[in-house]
């Protein structure tokens, strides 16, 4: 229809569903919609809608409905399921053919949609006032009409879609595809509990992960420098990224290869316990395109060339990063601390207890006890 956009319910930024949510082209999404039933939900909308395809024509949405004969996962207090039979069930009502999920796959082509295609999940639900329904949506757009495989562009990139990377495969010599990701910390912020993202073209992007560290790795720094290196390089598996959003895996021209670089920072002048130098602390991902010319008037963004550059840094157990260092503890006696030279921190100490003493001495608590000893006495 004119003056309308194509809407699927999301979810908004404050965690509640609009219903009437415009769809954005290439943005996958899914969303998890919670009501509470006051009454049996009425009928179905009407799903099989025209939409504008972007180039000037229209495509209508197919609609495949498919019967769950058990929607206990879409309730918070599962209700007993009538697949068939009237209206009334066991004394309650029984709501027929409520819609539980909306599954839309949108095909591209071109920068415009060459076919929708939605799967209607429905179920009956025997009402009880006061159960949360949970209502499934998702958006997912494929370019083609069959692969099912996420391209980023037709040809070049479109900005905000994943950096399509790969690895050669040498059994077959065909191009698999192989991830660049970023950490996403979650929970206690620590790598082993952290998801993955995927690295989006043309949106610059930081993120990272914290790793446990006790004095006991800095005394096996081989295995320490080897384990963070591992997660570091886990990211980005991938030995070729694609010069389009469109790749084509029979071709390796179509393809640009990963460089790494090493980048070494200062390192500290000598060796001591508690100290791990090489170690890689940063993964900068690179990535360089071009505009590579137009297709119907819009620019086509090309990938270039993408460089890992690791920086290699030193890991020190130091008491001034609030670790815990006991010999420390009884600065400034010992020669443990660092802070500053041994005899500098021993004539402070030394000059704090001189005056601690004087204080009691003249103070008004030492001429109290003084006071209260002599009483005694007498």
């Amino acid at each position: 229809m004119d003056d309308q956009y194509f809407t699927i319910p999301q979810m908004a930024v404050l965690g509640r569903c609009l219903e009437k949510a415009p769809v954005a082209f290439l943005q996958d999404f899914e969303a998890a919609c919670v009501s509470v039933l006051q009454e049996c939900p009425g009928p179905a909308a009407e799903l099989g809608v025209a939409v504008r395809d972007g180039l000037g024509g229209v495509v209508t949405v197919s609609v495949v409905d498919e019967v769950i004969t058990d929607p206990s996962s879409f309730l918070s207090n599962p209700a007993k399921v009538d697949s068939a039979g009237p209206a009334q069930a066991s004394g309650k009502q029984l709501c027929v053919s409520v819609v539980l999920a909306l599954s839309y796959t949108m095909y591209w082509k071109s920068n415009g949609l060459s076919a929708i295609s939605v799967t209607r999940r429905i179920g009956n639900v025997t009402f009880n006032p006061g159960v949360s329904l949970t209502n499934r949506y998702s958006a997912l757009f494929v370019n083609g009409n069959v692969t099912a495989q996420h391209n980023s562009g037709n040809p070049g990139y479109q900005v905000g879609r994943p950096v399509i990377g790969g690895f050669l495969d040498s059994t077959t010599g065909a191009i698999r595809r192989a991830p660049i990701s970023l950490w996403q910390a979650v929970g206690n912020g620590q790598c082993s509990t952290a998801d993955l993202r995927p690295v989006l073209y043309g949106l610059n992007s930081t993120s990272g992960c914290l790793v446990s560290v006790s004095l006991l790795n800095l005394t096996q720094c081989s295995q320490f420098r080897e384990t963070v290196w591992t997660a570091l390089a886990a990211l980005v598996p991938a030995t070729l990224v694609s010069r389009t959003g469109k790749p084509d895996f029979s071709t390796l021209a179509n393809w640009t290869r990963v460089t790494t670089v090493v980048q070494n920072s200062s390192q500290p002048a000598g060796v001591s316990s508690g100290v791990c130098s090489g170690v890689p602390t940063h993964l900068h991902i690179h990535i360089r395109s071009a505009i590579m010319g137009t297709v119907e008037g819009v620019p086509q963004n090309m990938i270039e060339a993408v460089e890992l550059r690791f920086r290699i840094n030193f890991t020190e157990f130091d008491c001034e990063r609030n670790d815990v260092c006991w010999p420390e503890l009884v600065f400034p006696l010992t020669t443990y601390y660092k802070g500053e030279p041994h005899s500098q921190a021993l004539a402070k100490g030394l000059i704090l207890v001189f005056f601690f003493i004087a204080a009691s001495v003249l103070g008004t608590p030492w001429r109290q006890i003084r006071q209260a000893w002599g009483s005694i006495q007498l």
